[in-house]
């Protein structure tokens, strides 16, 4: 499981999210609007998969909780 921090960037932002590691965790950085924009949570998925990330796997925040 990972810890997710989510940035509210307003409406506009092109911002999907960013995979990362804090002191040996996984984290992802995510848009606000992945909490609720289920077209933005399929970008966000494959954005993921293509960083190594599976989003199913995980279910830590509501991209991979809407699988």
């Amino acid at each position: 499981m990972s810890n997710v921090i989510n940035l509210d960037l307003g409406k506009d932002s092109t911002f999907l999210g960013y995979p990362t590691e804090i002191a040996g965790e996984t984290v992802c950085v995510l848009s606000s609007r992945a909490a609720t924009d289920s077209a933005f949570q399929g970008r966000v998925r494959r954005f993921m998969k293509a960083e190594g990330r599976d989003c199913g796997t995980c279910r830590a925040c509501p991209v991979g909780q809407a699988l």
